[in-house]
């Protein structure tokens, strides 16, 4: 997971609101199914995240084979 996208993630925890130029950044999280966009905000699917982290699908390094 890139600097930019830990960045953006722990941001919103913190309670901030996304600003405009997060909006590639958001895009990229919704479509790794990291974070859903909802009308009340963006929520995050823990038990999901951390299936794709152990699954390997969230590391900038390649996995073995």
């Amino acid at each position: 997971m890139a600097y930019s996208d830990r960045n953006l993630l722990q941001r919103l925890v913190q309670g901030e609101t996304p600003a405009t130029q997060d909006k590639a950044v958001l895009r990229k999280l919704e479509r790794q199914e990291i974070l859903k966009n909802t009308k009340s905000g963006y929520r995050f699917p823990v038990s999901l995240f951390i299936t794709k982290y152990k699954e390997g699908k969230l590391c900038n390094k390649p996995t073995a084979r």
